[in-house]
């Protein structure tokens, strides 16, 4: 049973689980097949780890408040770009933009950067589109809703582990706060380093 301070973002990609898996007292093994990879696909890249991660971290400067607005519009805008793929839609520089938002959030973390919500969620879900797109262009099967779900879960699992940590070390105190600003500055080296890589 979840506890009544789980991240909203990872109850609602539960319930969203729930909805679309069938009503069937076992699942197939293709579909477990198809789960499990969507569940390992997110984790096999360090920058989208890295951007999902931090994006908890900010939501989490909020207090709690934009973890909601942003969390949603970037497990959505994810949704949406997984698909566009298997529908013939492209977008242009995915794979420097991905770089971007990794560098752009956690300047955003470091600085202890706050808008928003509104503002929170476009900038998120801007990201989340690219990142969306590069992993349904990768896995292939975009129109699996069991690969879909497991990707989408684990961003979110990402996403709310980001908060989770962000939100114990605001309320550590300042201590807690140059650690979490240390993460934002770890993270745009790391997104600076992977930028350098690719040249």
């Amino acid at each position: 049973m979840m506890k009544a301070n789980t991240p909203p973002v990872v109850l609602a990609v539960v319930a969203f689980v729930l909805a679309t898996s069938p009503a069937a007292a076992h699942v197939g093994s293709g579909a477990q097949v198809s789960i499990m990879k969507g569940l390992g696909h997110p984790l096999m890249g360090l920058d989208h780890v890295l951007a999902m991660a931090a994006i908890g971290l900010w939501a989490a400067s909020g207090a709690g408040r934009t973890l909601w607005p942003i969390g949603l519009a970037t497990i959505g805008a994810m949704a949406i770009g997984i698909t566009m793929p298997s529908i013939g839609l492209s977008v242009p520089l995915v794979e420097p933009v991905i770089l971007v938002s990794v560098l752009t959030v956690g300047l955003l973390v470091a600085a202890s950067i706050r808008v928003s919500p509104v503002s929170g969620m476009v900038i998120a879900a801007a990201f989340a589109l690219f990142h969306g797109f590069a992993h349904g262009s990768e896995i292939g099967q975009a129109r699996d809703i069991y690969v879909v779900t497991g990707v989408l879960f684990s961003s979110a699992v990402l996403l709310g582990l980001g908060f989770a940590i962000g939100r114990a070390l605001s309320i550590a105190g300042g201590a807690g706060s140059r650690l979490v600003r240390l993460a934002g500055t770890g993270t745009t080296v790391t997104g600076l380093a992977m930028a350098v890589a690719q040249l």
